[in-house]
């Protein structure tokens, strides 16, 4: 069943408001920014969440998610099937097939993982 409750994560990641900000990979990002992002997922999955939502267009939250959801599984406190993945990416007139698969498989290798269990269309107007 899909939850009524959202684990939102445009700001869970160390380039919000910080324009100049680059993160390219998790050397990039400061560990009390990552331990923070850790334990908000661990609470919020103790709290009943299970749903976990980001997008390409969230700056580097794919990556930090990603590494968040490895350190969680990997110890054990939440396995991947408790959870309901989704994340977002943009397409326009000019996307062909071939880009899209190309940018969604992008988002699979930040995220670190095989699936999402949502995939949504993000900005399309």
């Amino acid at each position: 069943d899909m939850p009524i409750l959202s684990l939102g994560c445009m700001r869970f990641q160390q380039t919000w408001n910080r324009p100049k900000t680059v993160v390219k990979s998790m050397d990039d990002v400061q560990v009390e920014c990552q331990d923070n992002l850790v334990r908000i997922i661990r609470y919020a999955h103790q709290m009943g969440c299970n749903h976990i939502e980001t997008a390409l267009g969230y700056g580097c939250s794919e990556l930090q998610i990603g590494a968040a959801l490895k350190t969680l599984f990997d110890s054990g406190d939440i396995k991947r099937g408790e959870l309901i993945i989704q994340t977002k990416g943009g397409i326009s007139k000019s996307t062909t097939k071939e880009q899209y698969r190309a940018t969604i498989l992008e988002q699979l290798d930040r995220l670190g993982l095989d699936y999402v269990d949502l995939f949504s269309v993000h900005g399309a107007n």
